[in-house]
């Protein structure tokens, strides 16, 4: 949706760095026909599964790690230590590329709950979670996860081409729409999953033991840990109109969908969201009864009395043992009548 993407663009405006230029290239949506033409419903189907597959992407977080090593060698077979470097990777969440500023930079739309706030350095992305993919490092623009909100759009850069996914204006699909879903449930491989809206907005009054759905809606499609931000598709229109958010383990229960639409694009527009300032280290354990600090200039005092007692107890302990020894003495001398 074109009003969306403007306003994302608006927002992301810092990107011009990125970006040779900051103006947009809208594609227009999959499902647009030139008037007159035929197609075949199941060569389409097919065409717009490959298109999701290659627009659906992997989410890491990795970093590179250093240390010595003991390899076998040198003198007489003795172990000598090496320093080395590689890559460590963690997988985390699904995402699904919806814009592209400028090639090659690409905009992407995954779940806020994937980003871990002191971390955000630390996440690159790739088109296959096997061994070893290309990976490419993002800039989160913004994200949040809260009662309202959870969802994360970044940027990253690609030599290589990614189809976009168009986003869906409105409020939630109307129970029995028809959705498609691609993800990377526990980080295997891509799937593709087809299913159902079955049911309407979860009301504000109603998940009494499931207070974080509410504003949500819920699809048959069985997604598990690693799909948070696969994008659920309008099956007819091709459009995304919600993100995978969560599961209900051990249950029967549909994968809780939180919609795009409206609610994304408030997202974006709403300067109240997004906002971080990291804590400048960890709480203390009880923060109000702490006592101040004590710095070297106060605590000569504590040092003084501590001595002092000390060396009492040292006095005193000292003459307890000599009257000890001398009771002990006169008791030998003792001779029995």
């Amino acid at each position: 949706m074109k009003t969306l993407l403007i306003a994302a663009l608006i927002l992301l405006s810092p990107l011009a760095t990125l970006a040779q230029r900051p103006t947009a290239r809208f594609v227009p949506p999959s499902s647009t026909k030139k008037i007159g033409t035929v197609s075949d419903p199941a060569e389409e189907t097919e065409a717009f599964r490959k298109k999701f597959s290659a627009a659906t992407i992997a989410v890491f977080r990795g970093k590179q790690v250093c240390s010595w090593t003991k390899v076998p060698g040198g003198f007489l077979g003795i172990p000598e230590p090496v320093w080395g470097c590689k890559f460590v990777t963690h997988f985390t969440c699904t995402a699904t590329v919806i814009d592209n500023l400028q090639s090659p930079t690409y905009i992407a739309l995954t779940a806020g709950h994937c980003v871990v706030a002191d971390m955000v350095d630390d996440y690159y992305v790739a088109d296959h979670a096997g061994e070893k993919p290309v990976m490419h490092h993002i800039t989160f623009l913004k994200y949040e996860n809260d009662e309202r909100y959870d969802y994360a759009i970044f940027a990253f850069k690609s030599a290589h081409d990614f189809p976009m996914i168009e986003l869906a204006d409105g409020d939630v699909p109307a129970i029995g729409t028809r959705v498609v879903n691609v993800n990377f449930s526990y980080g295997v491989t891509k799937e593709y999953l087809e299913g159902k809206v079955v049911s309407g907005m979860i009301a504000p009054d109603e998940g009494d033991d499931c207070k974080e759905c509410r504003g949500r809606y819920l699809a048959t499609i069985g997604v598990g840990p690693g799909a948070s931000g696969s994008a659920v598709v309008d099956a007819d229109t091709h459009q995304i109109i919600g993100l995978a958010e969560g599961i209900f383990p051990s249950t029967q229960m549909p994968t809780l969908v939180i919609p795009t639409g409206n609610n994304l694009l408030n997202f974006i527009d709403d300067d109240s969201a997004g906002l971080r300032d990291l804590p400048p280290g960890p709480m203390p354990k009880d923060d109000e009864d702490a006592p101040p600090p004590v710095t070297p200039q106060e605590s000569w005092p504590i040092y003084l009395v501590g001595a002092g007692m000390i060396g009492l107890a040292s006095i005193v302990g000292i003459f307890g043992i000599r009257r000890l020894l001398k009771k002990k003495k006169l008791d030998k001398s003792k001779k029995p009548l």
